[in-house]
This record gives structure tokens, sequence and C-alpha cells, in this order.
């Protein structure tokens, strides 16, 4: 599994929110403007900022140059350097975005906030075998399996590029702390890795 890494720090101060906002295109401009707290705005301009810069060092190509597209699905694509796939989640002041030439990959990052770990959720959305797995946890571990299966799902329907749509529960994770990070079971091979976030964050990325 060959794939660059990047965790990206969304709090800046006020010049440096200013040189990344240069960055952007007039969509993006548009798109920062139509934001309504100023908190959600100056994070996508950083984002997207840090993001191209990124992306240019991987790339070769400037910053400012970088032309991006989508696929059906909302997958995001670089329209000049179509070789080079990346992905990009983020969650309040911290993003992770990830490049391979090799594989088709996705990401996905969340602040691990017990109260957001809810039953009913891993219920609805883990498959049975996961919940199962959860369920069995010490209620010590159980914030923490829960952002690991839930982040590395994320990652895998995001890495095969199909959106929302595809069932959470129709393929099974790894998820105990301390585990390796595979598929169990799911209708596509793919390789995961969990990224070391911090304390607070989980993360995980897919390639195919």
């Amino acid at each position: 599994m060959n794939f660059t890494s990047a965790l990206l720090d969304l709090d800046q101060p006020p010049e440096r929110i200013a040189a990344l906002e240069a960055l952007l295109n007039d969509a993006d401009r548009e798109r920062a403007k139509a934001f309504h707290f100023e908190d959600h705005r100056r994070r996508f301009i950083v984002r997207r900022g840090l993001m191209r810069i990124e992306l240019a060092r991987v790339s070769g190509l400037e910053p400012d140059r970088l032309r991006f597209t989508e696929g059906e699905q909302g997958k995001p694509g670089l329209l000049n350097a179509p070789e080079l796939r990346f992905n990009l989640s983020h969650d309040e002041d911290l993003a992770l975005l990830v490049m391979s030439r090799e594989a088709e990959i996705g990401c996905d990052i969340e602040r691990i906030d017990p109260a957001r770990a809810r039953r009913d959720i891993a219920q609805r959305f883990f498959s049975p075998q996961e919940f199962a797995t959860l369920a069995a946890l010490p209620e010590a571990q159980w914030a923490e399996a829960f952002f690991n299966c839930w982040t590395r799902k994320e990652a895998y329907i995001k890495a095969l590029g199909i959106g929302l749509s595809y069932p959470l529960d129709s393929f099974t994770v790894s998820l105990v702390p301390g585990d390796t990070p595979r598929l169990i079971s799911g209708d596509t091979d793919c390789s995961i890795a969990a990224i070391d976030a911090g304390k607070d964050y989980c993360a995980a990325v897919v390639t195919l």
C-alpha cells in the first residue's frame, strides 16, 4: 500500500488565511462566501488552500494552476494530473489529505466524541458482526472502537467513489482497538491503514 498522507491544521492566523485564499479559484471563493458561519468559511479556505499546496508538492504543478474535477458521485480528481488520486476529509480544526499514484484511495477523520458514538447509530449502520463485536467490548473501549469502525467504513466507500448510497452494513471491517485494520468481508479487496491523528481523533485510509 503506497500512499502519502498529510494532516492539515485548519486553525490558522488571519495573515495565513489571506495567503491561502489567494491560491483559490473563483469557484472556491464563491463557495467560501456561501458559508453562513465565519468558522466554517475560514476552515473551508484553509483546507482548500493547504490541499492545493500539498497536491502541488506531489504533482509538481503550481498550487494555483491545479484544475479539479468531480466524478459522478462527487469523488475529486485533477484534470491536469489525472494519475494522482487523492481524497480529503475534515472534522473541526483538523483535516486529512491522502494521495496515491498507484491505487484508488479514500480517507476519513473524525473527532472521538463519546456522545456521537451512539448504540442506535451503530445498530443502524454497522454490519451485524461489527455491532456484535462492538457490543461485547468494555465501555471504556466503546468510543474508540465505534470511530475505528466508522472511519474505516467511510474511507472504504470513498475509495470506491460511489458515495453514501452504498449500504454501510453490507461489508465488515475490524474495529477492536489495537487489532490490525482490515476488511473482514466485502465485495472489493482493499488495504486499510490507521492514521495517528492524536488522542482526540480517529482516522483511516483505504486503498483498493
